[in-house]
Formats: structure tokens, sequence, C-alpha cells
């Protein structure tokens, strides 16, 4: 039997700079929607409530709960697609990646009154992804706040459909929207730009974002 000599004597645990990014995406998000909700609110906004999002990372059915009552406010969840390296990359060190992200933006529509309910989740869910586009794609952000690692952002696609739900009584319709982001993906043993992240708490149950209010300013 051959003896291998491993060759990589550091211990693989930090975060590829992809899943750093996925987490950025995902603060960045919760804390804008939550100044929208408070602008709104402050404004005397009849629909403030829309804006109140819960947002989670990676679970793909985040609407899956026995408290149907508690499904008024706008659900986004966050999701890494793929990671592809761009073409013409050298075969060593940090690699030019372009990275496919989707954001669910889900809403529905069992508060409707006289209104129907499939009419006002498809409402919500465009009013949604709205709000999430323009924060994306504001200059605040050209570079998710990672300039020298990402090098571009851009919305391609916002189309909607409706969730795999066992409830037949909760309309609710999804706004898909699809990122790309290039950056640069770390190597092991090369230095590159540190990314920053975001002070939030992620619940490890079922993966939703909760603001930490205790940050320092």
């Amino acid at each position: 039997m051959n003896n291998f000599t491993p060759l990589i004597n550091e211990l693989i645990s930090e975060p590829d700079n992809v899943e750093k990014i996925r987490s950025r995406i995902a603060g960045i998000i919760k804390g804008e929607a939550q100044n929208q909700y408070a602008l709104a609110l402050e404004a005397g906004e009849s629909g403030a409530d829309d804006f109140n999002f819960r947002v989670f990372v990676e679970n793909a059915r985040p609407y899956d709960t026995e408290n149907e009552a508690a499904l008024v406010s706008p659900i986004i969840n966050i999701m890494l697609s793929k990671a592809v390296p761009v073409d013409g990359n050298a075969r060593m060190g940090q690699q030019k990646t372009m990275a496919t992200f989707i954001i669910d933006c889900i809403a529905f529509g069992n508060d409707s009154g006289d209104e129907w309910d499939d009419k006002q989740a498809a409402c919500r869910a465009w009013k949604a992804a709205r709000v999430i586009r323009t924060i994306l794609m504001s200059e605040q952000y050209a570079y998710l706040g990672l300039r020298g690692v990402i090098g571009s952002r851009l919305i391609t696609s916002i189309e909607t459909g409706t969730p795999d739900m066992d409830s037949s009584a909760l309309a609710v319709v999804t706004s898909r929207i699809t990122l790309d982001v290039q950056f640069i993906e770390r190597a092991i043993g090369v230095s590159g730009p540190i990314i920053e992240g975001i002070d939030f708490i992620v619940d490890p149950s079922n993966g939703e974002v909760i603001a930490n209010n205790n940050q320092e300013e």
C-alpha cells in the first residue's frame, strides 16, 4: 500500500468569499428593509407592513409553519445557486468568479378582505421585489460594500410563480430575483482583500436573519 503525505497542513474552515457574499447580501437586505419599515411607519404609509420583511438564508420553504396567521408580511430568502470561474482565469492563485444568487420575495394574500387574495399576494410580491431591486442596484451598493473583492453585480431577471404548498386556503406568490455577482474567490495560501462582515445573527433552526440591535455604531 502506498503511503500518502498530505501537502495541505492548514484546516480548511474559512468560508469561501462566495459564502461571505451571500451573508453580505442577506445583511444588507435585512438592515435596509428595517430602515424602510421605520420610514413607512413614520410616513403613516397604509401598507407599512409590506416593508416588514422576514429574511432567511438557504431556506427553500421559509413559509412552512403551522401558524398561518403569522404569514402576513413578505418573506425574503437568499440562496446561492452556482459559482462559475470566468473564462481566461489563470490556473493558480485567486480566481475571477461569477456567482448566481436567487432571492425569493414571497408574499401572501390571506388578509385581503374584499380584495382577491391572489391579486393581493402578487402585488405584494412585486412590491417586495421592487424594494430589493432598488436596494441592491443602488449606487450605494455598487460593490455591495466590498470594493476590491466584487467587480460587478447585476439583476438579470425577475419572474413570478406560485410555490407548492399544502394549504389551498392561502394565496402565495413568489417574485424570484436572479442576481449575478462577479468577484474574486480566494485561494488557500494566497493573501487577498479581507471581507468584513455585517453584524447579524442567523437562527440555526430555520436560517432566519435577525439584526443585532446591540451592535456598536
